[in-house]
């Protein structure tokens, strides 16, 4: 297989991805709402719960609002209204036998509603039927307004300005491809077309449209400010830090920090993380902090250092990697593993460090040598994936694989191997020993960690088999998810075909490049 013909299959594939990313771009979906749980409120018989909607820029056209049901006691139906002014635009029906307790509940409107700002919009619950009992509704904790309660509301994201921007971009881009492709050489190529998808998924990807951005942000501002660990109150309020009340608005472009004026956040399921996670978007939020006290930009800024510093380490692993960097620049421009990567949740830097780090494993094996340089990177490398999280740390068995004759001797070799599994166990145990309180009161009742970790240990072999069967049994929605069945907080949705086109472009591509070895040599 001559480098021509790969060049032919790489450029089929990125004309397939074009087209994903213009489709995911012109269906788009998503909310800046806050939501987060406060009290119940029971509806009862006769009782009428009036929400009012603020004005959105772009049509809205799904509705969800936080529900929740007596498990033994529930019956009836609830009525949902949204009204115009004093006009009824839709009316929604909702069977309590179809209520998941403490999930959010859909409802489509048949056309999308473009809001007029001089008109008022509200939404009204009720429920007359003497039979409904057990259903209720949440106050939200996170509004000073004591009538607002948890609810989402959908914007179809059809601003002409950005499709025309996107669009652009991608003609540039794939014109560039066209021109220069035989001139430079394949990783050049690579380099600036991951640059240019990653700024265009940064661009159309609305701020803190991941799962628990809110939270990623509030973890890496409270790192930012020296605070490595987030502070122990009573059992009831793990995880909980005032920071200031200005974060809450990160969308808002209006919005000013002011370090007197704080509130009292909990964010139990981000604090887990150990400061090493938050590295980059902490390093983000100090420089901003010194150049600007405007909440969006400071966001902005984090979630930029963040996707810079993923891009470029990813790009160093495929320069690193002696074989299939095709392929690994392919994962790289999975969609789902694009918005990771420049997002502000951890999960695009332990990405980029485990590229990194099983890149240079393979590289040393391949030169059959190993500087002392080398062997402190290595270490290094499998310290921060260690204190990330424990699922990662088998990664740091990957030093096992350099054979002895890399190194000065066999002891040698025993003694660096030993030095960096047990100091990266040390330094994920250590964290997990301070964090050990945080992941017992997030979970849900009657699960017990110690217990599933006892059951780990005692039991590997049924352990593995359980994940297998985990992932056969979802096979399916994780090849669609990576594929850009659905992205942000897994709401919005590709349609079949564009989601098999790009699936069939990237199966082909691994093909070729899974064979690239044997065929060239």
């Amino acid at each position: 297989m001559t480098f021509k013909t790969k060049k032919c299959d790489f450029l089929i594939f990125i004309i397939a991805y074009i087209l994903i990313i213009v489709y995911i771009n012109f269906s788009f979906t998503f909310t800046h709402d806050s939501n987060n749980k406060g009290n119940p409120i029971l509806i009862d018989n006769n009782i009428q719960i009036n929400q009012k909607l603020y004005f959105k820029n772009n049509p809205i056209f799904k509705i969800d609002i936080l529900l929740g049901k007596n498990e033994k006691y529930n019956s009836g139906k609830l009525i949902i209204y949204l009204f115009e002014n004093e006009k009824i635009v839709e009316k929604w029906e909702k069977n309590a036998s179809d209520i998941r307790n403490n999930e959010y509940a859909s409802f489509l409107l048949s056309q999308p509603l473009f809001m007029k700002f001089e008109k008022k919009y509200n939404i009204i619950i009720e429920n007359k039927d003497k039979n409904t009992r057990g259903i209720y509704l949440y106050k939200n904790s996170n509004i000073n307004n004591e009538d607002d309660i948890c609810i989402k509301v959908w914007e179809e994201n059809i601003n002409k300005k950005n499709k025309i921007l996107i669009l652009f971009t991608m003609s540039f881009v794939l014109l560039i491809f066209l021109l220069y492709i035989l001139k430079y050489n394949l990783f050049i190529s690579m380099s600036f077309l991951l640059f240019i998808f990653s700024t265009i998924f940064f661009y159309i990807f609305p701020l803190g449209v991941e799962p628990d951005a809110m939270n990623h942000f509030l973890r890496a501002y409270e790192i930012s400010e020296g605070k490595f660990i987030t502070p122990k109150k009573d059992i009831g309020k793990l995880g909980v830090d005032y920071l200031p009340k200005a974060l809450e608005k990160y969308y808002d472009s209006e919005s000013t920090i002011d370090t007197k004026d704080l509130k009292e956040y909990s964010f139990l399921n981000t604090a887990v993380y150990s400061p090493i996670s938050y590295l980059p978007q902490s390093i983000g939020i100090t420089i901003a902090k010194n150049f600007t006290n405007k909440t969006k930009n400071i966001f902005y800024f984090s979630r930029g250092i963040a996707s810079i510093t993923n891009i470029l380490v990813c790009l160093f692993a495929i320069y690193l990697i002696p074989y299939y960097k095709s392929l690994c620049f392919v994962i790289l421009m999975f969609p789902m593993t694009l918005e990771l990567l420049t997002s502000i949740s951890p999960d695009g830097w332990i990405i980029s460090l485990i590229y990194l780090y099983t890149s240079l494993i393979i590289y040393i094996i391949k030169k059959r040598h190993l500087y002392n340089k080398q062997i402190i990177g290595i270490i290094i490398i499998s310290w921060l994936i260690s204190l990330n999280k424990i699922v990662y740390l088998p990664f740091s068995l990957l030093i096992l694989l350099i054979p002895y004759s890399c190194f000065k001797s066999k002891k040698n070799s025993k003694f660096i191997k030993l030095i960096s599994i047990i100091t990266s166990c040390l330094f994920n145990f250590t964290w997990l020993f301070i964090a050990k309180s945080y992941l017992a009161s997030g979970l849900p009742a009657g699960v017990n960690s110690q217990m599933q970790l006892h059951f780990i240990i005692s039991e590997p072999l049924q352990y593995i088999n359980t994940i297998c069967l985990t992932f056969l049994t979802n096979f399916e929605t994780y090849i669609v998810q990576m594929i850009g069945g659905s992205l942000g907080s897994f709401i919005a949705p590709t349609t079949a075909f564009s989601s098999m086109t790009a699936f069939s472009a990237t199966i082909g591509m691994a093909w070729i490049f899974i064979f690239d070895y044997f065929l060239v040599n």
